[in-house]
């Protein structure tokens, strides 16, 4: 996987979105929101061998 280019977003809201894929159509949950501070940094906590959607809006 590459590493994204361009400036962090400061200030951002990021949406994770779990992605349940055992199941016809693959469920979507939502299980946070975060929000970047200055620099563009972020944290969350993810579970292993879970598979995720990360959306963000500047």
């Amino acid at each position: 996987m590459s590493q994204p280019n361009g400036e962090p977003l400061v200030g951002a809201a990021i949406v994770i979105y779990e992605i349940d894929e055992s199941t016809y159509p693959r469920k979507k949950e939502l299980i946070g929101i975060t929000f970047t501070i200055e620099g563009g940094v972020y944290g969350i906590s993810l579970l292993v061998d879970k598979t995720y959607s990360m959306v963000a809006y500047s």
